[in-house]
């Protein structure tokens, strides 16, 4: 590998951080090809070879080449294929060698790269005790391109919503809809968590509720994700991940393109805002939930609006409120609940990990209980599977849960409510013994907190007057 001193990311730790082969400390990018409804992107993992494919169910990309300009759309994929290697440092690879798309990038996707690497993967640090790594040194063989944006018509009143088959997923939709703001569907599925068409097709579920003008597919097939590659070669490490946020943001922009959708709205949260804990050793903290921030959101939004499409609106609808008054709001919609799912496991619910504990729980906090019990069939408060995470949630352990769940004080607000309605089990008990007198004793601050509307996000102000009434 040819390297040249036009580096980004700080120079590699000499400490003894990690004790896995050096030959599998250095990952690239070897080859991007684009077909007419795909991209295939190539990576080089030491001596083996992964690949991912982003398929495009209703996008023309060689109509795109023509429309936009071939130089234009290929800066496009070289950033889905930069931002889809953001899963290979969870093996903490020294370099990765980005010369096989560098003309389609700047020195600043290089930062965008390494700021959110560091920013996103503090939980996988947290996890293998690993402080001291700033991330992968990004380098390349060839002079870097340079980004030009363009402008959309802007006369698209359309908002591109994503779909991931969740309650935040609908409940964004829903609000759009009920403020009279027409709605186009992004729903994805990657192949690490099953067959394209079950994940499509549980998403799908929604439209029975609510009503795009368009739906638009994107499906990924990665086989690193999706393998054991980790689990043979590097037993000591966590799996991998990808982030989720920052890939669907650069695999939506064809559709973006295509239909000259302006707009673009994800279901995240006021809670994802705050971290699972402060690592004192890395001096920061870890989120497992950064990347629906609003700090990544304004950085997400920011680098496509300057260096792509100068007037594109990246949002997320829900920003302005907590997870305790999103199950609230959901609670209108009790007809729709059957068709929702949350899990991340075993789709749509594998009832064993936090995600379902935590939308569980609030379930059965918000609704008719005979309601919930008919969807899971059996009482969470006393599953086995479930008391760990419970009792990260309501404080009882080192940090909360590392999956997309709430505040400590919303899960414990929750285990109230669920508590006032007489229902019963284990983690019930554990509650009204260790931590029910202080959660009545701040019952007023906390519904203060976390039953108001908030003034930080970046929703468009002429859409957010009009859905602020059904927030």
């Amino acid at each position: 590998m040819l390297l040249t001193d036009r580096q980004i990311s700080a120079s590699y730790p000499q400490q003894d951080w990690f004790t896995a082969p050096s030959k599998a400390l250095a990952i690239a990018i070897t080859n991007l090809k684009v077909y007419q409804h795909h991209i295939e992107i190539v990576y080089q993992v030491a001596n083996c070879q992964f690949v991912t494919k982003v398929f495009y169910h209703d996008v023309d990309l060689d109509a795109l080449a023509m429309r936009y300009s071939a130089r234009f759309m290929h800066q496009v994929y070289c950033h889905i294929a930069l931002v889809e290697g953001l899963k290979y440092c969870s093996i903490f690879p020294e370099t990765y060698d980005v010369s096989a798309i560098a003309d389609g990038l700047s020195e600043a996707s290089l930062e965008f790269f390494s700021k959110t690497y560091n920013l996103a993967y503090t939980q996988n640090k947290y996890e293998n005790q690993i402080s001291n790594y700033p991330g992968p040194t990004l380098c390349f063989d060839q002079e870097l391109g340079s980004l030009q944006p363009i402008t959309l018509s802007g006369d698209n009143p359309t908002v591109l919503t994503g779909n991931g088959g969740g309650k935040d997923s609908f409940l964004s939709m829903k609000v759009l809809e009920e403020a009279q703001i027409p709605i186009a569907a992004f729903q994805w599925a990657r192949s690490e968590y099953g067959r394209f068409e079950y994940q499509h097709d549980l998403s799908t579920k929604l439209y029975q509720h609510v009503t795009p003008t368009k739906v638009h597919r994107v499906s990924i097939h990665d086989d690193f994700t999706d393998g054991v590659y980790m689990q043979l070669y590097f037993p000591q490490l966590k799996p991998p991940f990808t982030l989720g946020t920052p890939e669907c943001i650069f695999a939506a922009m064809p559709i973006l393109l295509d239909q000259e959708y302006c707009y673009l709205s994800f279901g995240n949260e006021k809670s994802s805002d705050a971290g699972n804990v402060y690592w004192s050793e890395l001096g920061q903290e870890v989120n497992h939930q950064w990347i629906k921030s609003y700090e990544a959101e304004s950085l997400f939004g920011a680098f496509v609006q300057e260096h792509f499409i100068t007037n594109h609106r990246y949002f997320s609808l829900l920003k302005p409120i907590y997870d305790y008054r999103i199950f609230q709001n959901l609670s209108r919609y009790p007809d729709a609940l059957a068709d929702l799912h949350s899990c991340n496991i075993d789709k749509p619910w594998c009832k064993k990990c936090a995600k379902c504990a935590y939308v569980w729980l609030n379930y059965l906090a918000n609704f008719d209980t005979q309601l919930i019990n008919d969807l899971f069939h059996t009482n969470p408060f006393d599953s086995p599977d479930l008391e760990l995470f419970y009792r990260q949630m309501l404080g009882l352990e080192e940090h909360n849960a590392f999956e997309c769940v709430g505040h400590i004080q919303e899960t414990r607000i929750a285990m109230q409510k669920c508590a006032q309605k007489g229902l019963t089990g284990k983690i019930i008990s554990l509650f009204q013994t260790d931590v029910q007198l202080q959660v009545l004793q701040e019952w007023p601050e906390l519904e203060q907190k976390y039953d108001r509307i908030y003034s930080e996000h970046n929703i468009p102000e002429h859409i957010f007057d009009r859905v602020k009434p059904y927030l």
